[in-house]
């Protein structure tokens, strides 16, 4: 359609003066799941394969405009869900398993009855239950930021939208790091989705960050509410 490119991206002219270069898409193979782009995860047959999956990562980390700019807006949601849920249960399993090991003394007793109640939750409750969540979290967060992106750049594609804050994910990999793996995997994800959103919608710096810094502050205010819950 008018105003968008081949892949169903919004053109902004002027804007993203960036030149582009060769097409991820034209060394890419035909995609059911969606229209052809940069992601090998929705590739035809790439779909829920590892081989794909540790591709896709790689490439969102080391070509990051290519990959980014090449997304499709059309076609189905589900492969970039399950790259969500990947990454987020990833993460929501080692922090599980940090609450369930590293708070209890050599005797054997809890330091927090709260964490301790966490603990207690049988693996088919928290398979369901993060399942939920992260559908739920991936949902909203990309209709927020979907509408960000609208109301500053005139246009936006919720389908784009979905992708870029799900494949923004990739840096929870390295919540598999001892210690400092969970705060890497944050501030990369962060940081990646910032890049990305940019280089999907051909933002300017300055509009990229009109979308990103009001959903930041957010963000804490919904932290430092959910840590007040607890607290009291």
């Amino acid at each position: 359609p008018e105003g968008y490119d081949r892949h169903g991206a919004p053109r902004y002219s002027g804007e993203y003066e960036q030149e582009e270069e060769e097409d991820f898409a034209e060394r890419g193979k035909p995609s059911f799941l969606a229209d052809q782009g940069s992601v090998p995860w929705e590739y035809r047959g790439g779909f829920l394969n590892p081989q794909a999956l540790v591709r896709t990562i790689l490439l969102s980390f080391t070509r990051i405009p290519e990959f980014f700019s090449g997304l499709p807006a059309r076609g189905s949601l589900l492969p970039a869900m399950i790259f969500a849920l990947l990454m987020r249960g990833l993460q929501f399993i080692v922090t599980f398993a940090f609450v369930t090991f590293d708070f209890v003394t050599p005797e054997g007793e809890r330091i927090n009855s709260s964490l301790a109640g966490i603990a207690q939750i049988s693996i088919p409750e928290l398979l369901i239950t993060t399942v939920f969540i992260v559908i739920l979290l991936q949902f909203v967060s990309s209709w927020i930021v979907n509408f960000m992106v609208r109301l500053v750049a005139g246009r936006s594609h919720f389908g784009l939208t979905f992708r870029v804050v799900a494949y923004s994910l990739a840096p929870l990999i390295f919540a598999l790091i001892p210690q400092l793996g969970l705060m890497i995997g944050e501030i990369g994800s962060l940081t990646l989705f910032t890049v990305g959103l940019r280089h999907a919608y051909r933002l300017s710096w300055q509009k990229t960050m009109m979308v990103v810094i009001p959903l930041m502050l957010l963000m804490f205010l919904i932290n430092l509410s959910t840590l007040r819950i607890f607290a009291g």
